[in-house]
Order: C-alpha cells, then structure tokens, then sequence
C-alpha cells in the first residue's frame, strides 16, 4: 500500500485533463438540432415536384420537366412526406449544417425569400429556378430524380424541406395538364414512384427559420454519401454545390469543448475537494457511456448541488456549450479520458488510468481544502 497523506502536499487538489491531440475525426452521429421545437409539430402546407433527369455529356437534353403548380396531395401521402423528412433530419446520415457566406449558389437567398411572408406567392417559381439550377450544375454522376420543395410551419416557425428523390433511369416523366392548362404531376404518378418501400429519399434538407436575420436558421441535411470532413466531390455535391451550406460544428468539436468547459467549472466553482472529484467521475462516466450522447442538465441535476445550478447553466452559455443533449466523440479527448490526474496547489500530480481509478484511489477531505489520497495497490516499482 501506497499513502500519502501529508496536508501540506495534497491540498486544494484539482482536476486538469492532460493535453489532447487535435486531430480531427469527423465520423460520427448528428448534432441535434437547435430549435426548441418538436418535429412532430412538422405540418405541410404545400409542395411541388419537378422532375430532373439525368444529364448526359455532351447531350442537348432539354432540361427538367418542371411542374407549373403545386401538387395536389391527400392525407397518406402528406403523411408519408413528412414522416420521411422528421426521420431523415433525425437520422445518423443528417448533420446540423449553416448556410456558407463564401458559397456562390443562389439556393440560400431563395431559401431565405421562400421562408418569409412575402416569398409564399413566388413558391413555385423559385422552385422551378431550383431543379433548373441542380439541372444544370449536374453532370454524368448525378442520378436522375424528382426535386420536391416543401412549405411547412413547424410549432409556428415557417420552414422549407429540400428532398430529392431517387427514380429509376429510363426517360424523362412528362408532367399531366391540370384542368386549368398547367402541368402538375398526378397523384396517381407520385403514388406510384413515392410510396413504396423501395423509394430512396437519399437527400433530404430542412430549413428552419428561427428570426428575421439571413442566419437565423436551424438546419440539418441528411444525404448518406456525406460526412463531415469528406473532400469526395460526389458527397459534397449537394451539401456544397447545391445547398451552399456548410457543416456547423460537429460532435468531437462540442464533446471537447464541454469537456474542457465542466472541468474548469468543477475546479473553479466547486469547493469540496471530495465533490470535485465525484463530479469529475460524473462527466467521464457520462462522456464514456454506451449511450452516444451526453446531457449536460442531467450532469447538473445530478451532480452539482442546488446553489450552483443556476451558476453552472450561466457559465455554459457564457461559453456558448450546449445545454441539450448532444451526440459524443470522443476523439478530441481520447487522451484525457485514458487517465485521471489529480494535480494538488504543491504541483504533487497523481495520473491514475482510468479504468484503474475506482478500485485503487479514494480521496478524502480533513480540514477546509486539505485532502488525503490513498492509492491502494501492489507497488511496482520506483524511480526510472
């Protein structure tokens, strides 16, 4: 056995993660999305199809068949279109995304005209400037597929799905004529292209105005050829190109910084020593769970006493931490979470692995920030 308890080395000890290395590794499940209300609450006002074919090289094809009114759908498969956008976005192929100043696209303006009161009359010519722009920035990889715009509200939020729809090859489909002479595609015809079980939905975009300013959106794409970090052009085609977006910070980003955050707040604002190190094992079990996620209230409610609730909420939005709960990876700490170090005011450090930490330390508290640490195991070796 391994004690040391002298009360003028082991005072006022403290948590520190050691340094990381910041690599980034970018593989990993969607941040949720910000805005503080449920997709369930998703309701479509209106929608459009446009078919887009596929664009051959060096072909002189004629373009999209654009529809010249929004469609006429019932309830099973308004139904199905908004099932399929809540469980795309939520997917792990969906990632929270910004619009990207530096993009030349014109889908973000359109995107921002479409999603206020005075854009609604220009639904469905905007829409048509959409398909013939993805149209024409396609080239022989891009599939063929309908283009669907949505208009929806979401708990009172105007918002607008993107989705493009995976058709088989073997021509162009030619919209019908509605009885007052514009071309629209029949219900009849999307029944049969969208509501079966093989229909891939494989790029899905929701946008969620939450004010008046050209940032103010909420954001996810979901498209199962894109990661965060991946320079594969294919994969960047919609996301990129198309969309003029970008990705918002992802989960080893946010899982870093939370982190760092409540370690500096467990040693900064936390006085027992004892409870600094309980609240310390709190977050590494929380951040190394088998549960993929992390939630910063939970940690709160049960980890910190009453009185720094409040101070604990502030301190993280202050530093602009997520108080939801988040996707983790830890790839950004790995080192960190592989140790516990207990570093005391005398610069006396004791690095624990930490698998090893529970059965072999105990920490206890004498007087004011004095401590004792007890380290409990068959004693190796000294020196070198």
């Amino acid at each position: 056995m391994l004690e040391t308890h002298s009360r003028a080395h082991v005072a006022e000890a403290a948590i520190h993660p050691p340094f990381a290395n910041p690599e980034f590794y970018a593989d990993s499940e969607r941040v949720q999305m910000k805005t503080n209300v449920s997709l369930i609450q998703l309701r479509i006002r209106r929608i459009i199809f446009h078919d887009v074919p596929h664009r051959r090289r060096g072909s002189d094809d004629p373009g999209p068949a654009l529809s010249e009114i929004e469609s006429s759908i019932d309830q099973q498969f308004a139904s199905f279109i908004k099932d399929r956008i809540v469980t795309n976005v939520q997917s792990s192929h969906a990632f929270d995304v910004t619009f990207d100043p530096e993009s030349q696209t014109p889908l973000p303006d359109m995107i921002r005209t479409l999603t206020t009161p005075s854009g609604r009359d220009q639904f469905v010519g905007i829409s048509q400037k959409m398909a013939v722009h993805l149209f024409n920035m396609q080239d022989g990889t891009n599939p063929a597929g309908l283009l669907a715009v949505v208009d929806v509200t979401i708990g009172g939020h105007p918002a607008l799905g993107i989705i493009k729809i995976e058709r088989e090859e073997g021509g162009r489909l030619i919209p019908d004529v509605s009885t007052d002479g514009k071309k629209t595609f029949s219900t009849t015809v999307l029944n049969d292209l969208i509501l079966t079980e093989g229909t891939k939905f494989f790029k899905n975009a929701l946008f969620i105005r939450t004010g008046t300013g050209e940032a103010d959106f909420d954001a996810a794409v979901c498209d199962n050829q894109t990661r965060p970090g991946g320079e594969i052009e294919v994969a960047q085609f919609f996301l990129r190109r198309f969309l003029g977006c970008k990705f918002a910070e992802q989960p080893p980003v946010t899982t870093k910084r939370y982190f760092e955050v409540v370690c500096d707040f467990i040693n900064d604002r936390v006085d027992d020593p004892e409870q600094k190190y309980e609240c310390y094992n709190h977050l590494f079990s929380q951040l190394t769970s088998q549960t993929g996620t992390a939630n910063p209230k939970k940690f709160k409610s049960d980890c910190l006493p009453l009185n720094l609730r409040a101070e604990f909420t502030e301190y993280l939005e202050e530093r602009r931490v997520p108080l939801s709960t988040f996707p983790v990876d830890t790839s950004l700490i790995h080192a960190q979470l592989k140790r516990k170090l207990i570093h005391t005011k005398s610069d006396i450090m004791v690095s624990v692995p930490s698998r090893e930490a529970e059965d072999h330390i105990t920490l206890k508290r004498l007087q004011g920030n004095t401590v004792k640490v007890e380290i409990v195991d068959e004693l190796k070796k000294l020196g070198r």
